[in-house]
């Protein structure tokens, strides 16, 4: 009998893996998207090198202003091998996803539940719409790396809840040891995993482990070990609260109850949710979303007895906690469907465990049961077929930022139209795409009449006409891009390329220093100037003056990133 029950439950395993793995296989198809692809990977210098100085700069350097070595280390060992071959990112992100599946699985049994309650939430949570973006999006191996660390973790500790009581204490201070290592990886992938101590807690009180000492000790312990890291990621992204304590706290209500929402009734999904104004009581969002926290409190008060309830409940509001926006002054992404991959793990759980308590209570109804099953199945496939639809439209930026304009249109920002316009304006074949190259420029039109300084708009539209071979269009553009933004290094390497290109020496090699200038220590820029410079030299231009500057380039890249080479 226990032989059959193992085989039935590696069977039901291997489907549920074959059915996930089916549904999210429309991305393995996709490309890369003109939102991040570039700064994490396609122009990232420190994923370029598997060496010694390489693995230094990995884990010395942050990305977008967060510390993520350990996401930045597995694009570089995929970049070591197949380079920017867009399907490897992609399959490796879904062979992520489906081991996080399957830890899910095993973590709802450790929490008591049936083979079909477990089965269950490893379904909700392998199909959910809700998880495309962090599959579907290369930028996001970070959530799904950080998961499969956070998830092993966890497993360990359930490990550690057996042995604790037991005689075996070496045994259970080994699987404590793993605990510790492994949420320190979970942290070095994303720094969400700082929720794990107060997760590991809540695995104590749904067990009914006795508290001790030596159980604050071990969260003391895991607090130690990853706050350092953290820290990386907090102090530069630190703000002050400049919003009124009304408006903060009814934005926290709003984003509490939007990714619960968005949980049980997705129904369109976005890359960029707008925060609804004014930020009132008057407004109907803020009202419905404070009305739905008491409901939540209400609910609290009835289920207090009902653990499971209580587990999911809290494993969502612990592990979501510290993405909870108070403002919106500083986040492009109050909300994010991606802020929901471990956070729906207690949600998962909680409706596996409800739907087979409910299954269990109408033994002897078969007609009800029956029902019951089939309106399972019929939410699956509406997930399934949700997930599959969400993954087309990660497809490459213009299907991305079409979708994004779609859903949002009466809300679109400049940076969407810009987004949109600059991915027509980066295909293939551009002079031979004249359809493409009239909406990239009518996008580009849209996006300065909503933003007339948008900065960023023109260097993109400037990079277009240099690119179809306007270098007067080009010029003007560009020159207002750094009028707009100082400090837009790239404007000034444009400019340089340009000037270089004409004749104008002089001109050029002045706006190639400006790039460096506005830039000291940013490596890709100066690995930029110096394939300009050696371009110049190639083409017979500027000779005498381009092989000064490489000097020049050569002895401040030395100084200024230390036993590196270009």
């Amino acid at each position: 009998m226990q032989r059959n029950r193992k085989r039935y439950t590696w069977g039901a395993l291997v489907g549920i893996l074959l059915i996930v793995f089916l549904v999210y296989s429309p991305s393995l198809k996709n490309q890369f998207v003109n939102w991040d692809d570039d700064v994490h990977l396609l122009s990232n210098p420190f994923i370029r090198s598997l060496d010694a100085r390489g693995l230094r700069d990995i884990f010395s350097a942050t990305v977008n202003k967060v510390y993520i070595p350990l996401t930045s280390l597995s694009f570089a060992l995929e970049y070591h091998f197949f380079k920017t071959s867009a399907f490897i990112y992609h399959f490796d992100n879904v062979m992520l996803h489906l081991a996080a599946t399957v830890m899910v699985l095993v973590f709802a049994l450790q929490m008591g539940c049936s083979s079909l309650a477990a089965g269950i939430a490893a379904l909700i949570f392998g199909l959910h719409p809700l998880h495309v973006e962090s599959v579907a999006w290369v930028t996001e191996r970070k959530d799904v790396l950080y998961a499969f660390f956070y998830m092993a973790a966890l497993l360990c500790y359930g490990k550690y809840l057996k042995t604790v009581i037991s005689p075996s204490v070496s045994k259970a201070h080994c699987f404590f040891i793993f605990v510790v290592v492994l949420g320190t990886l979970s942290v070095l992938a994303k720094p969400m995993a700082l929720s794990l101590p107060l997760i590991l807690f809540l695995c104590d009180w749904y067990v009914r482990r006795k508290f001790s000492p030596r159980l604050v000790l071990e969260k003391i312990y895991c607090f130690l070990c990853i706050l350092p890291i953290i820290w990386a990621t907090y102090f530069l992204q630190m703000r002050i609260q400049d919003n009124h304590l009304p408006q903060s706290l009814l934005i926290w209500a709003w984003s509490f109850v939007f990714h619960l929402r968005k949980f049980f009734y997705p129904d369109y999904l976005t890359l960029i949710y707008k925060l609804p104004q004014p930020v009132s009581m008057a407004n109907p969002e803020y009202f419905l979303s404070v009305f739905g926290v008491c409901i939540l409190l209400v609910g609290w008060l009835i289920w207090r007895k009902n653990r499971m309830f209580l587990f999911a409940f809290f494993y969502y509001l612990l592990s979501i906690f510290f993405l909870l926006r108070f403002d919106a002054k500083a986040d492009l992404n109050v909300v994010a469907d991606r802020f929901m991959y471990l956070p729906m793990v207690g949600l998962c759980i909680g409706l596996g465990a409800g739907y087979d308590r409910i299954l269990i209570s109408l033994r002897g109804k078969k007609y009800l049961q029956y029902c019951l099953i089939f309106l399972g199945l019929a939410l699956l496939g509406v997930l399934s077929y949700k997930t599959s639809q969400q993954c087309q439209v990660w497809y490459n930026g213009v299907t991305l930022w079409e979708h994004q304009l779609k859903t949002q249109e009466k809300a679109a920002t400049a940076l969407t139209y810009n987004k949109l316009a600059q991915a027509y304006a980066q295909q293939a074949n551009l002079r031979d795409d004249q359809p493409a190259v009239a909406k990239a420029i009518r996008y580009f039109d849209i996006a300065l009449q909503i933003k007339p300084d948008y900065a960023n708009v023109y260097f993109n539209r400037g990079n277009l006409h240099k690119r179809l071979g306007r270098p007067s269009f080009a010029e003007a553009d560009l020159k207002r891009a750094v009028e707009f933004d100082p400090e837009h290094f790239e404007a000034y390497h444009q400019l340089g390329e340009i000037y270089s290109e004409e004749g104008r020496c002089g001109e050029g090699l002045w706006y190639l220093d400006k790039a460096m200038a506005v830039s000291r220590d940013n490596e890709r820029m100066y690995v930029q100037v110096m394939r300009t410079l050696e371009d110049n030299i190639r083409q017979g231009r500027c000779l005498e003056s381009s092989r000064a500057q490489i000097n020049r380039v050569k002895a401040e890249y030395s100084i200024r990133f230390k036993d590196r080479d270009f």
